[in-house]
């Protein structure tokens, strides 16, 4: 008899990296260009509607597939100063922090 086991993925996407202010201004040129309501705009990018306003405060980064999502409906292009945050990376680095620490 074959078992197979899968792993886990990650539901947890890459991260975009915005110079600050700039997440929450290319958020908000998003919302008021596609006219929509944050309640809207949280079910298009499939996240609950705290995350995006969250988001838009810049207290988290946004994902970089929402990103890329509401730039090509809105028209709003993404700064060229951005960066990309691999989550597997940054996992494997607060783990090891969190490692030493303890």
């Amino acid at each position: 008899m074959l078992i197979y086991r899968y792993m886990a993925q990650s539901s947890t996407s890459d991260r975009i990296v915005f110079k600050k202010g700039e997440q929450s201004q290319f958020i908000f040129d998003c919302k008021s260009r596609m006219n929509m309501t944050w309640t809207k705009l949280s079910k298009i990018l499939g996240v609950n509607c705290r995350t995006l306003r969250d988001w838009s405060k810049e207290k988290k980064k946004m994902s970089y597939v929402s990103a890329n999502l509401i730039s090509e409906r809105s028209g709003v292009l993404i700064p060229d100063d951005t960066s990309i945050m691999n989550w597997s990376d940054h996992l494997k680095r607060i783990s090891q922090k969190g490692g030493r620490a303890k």
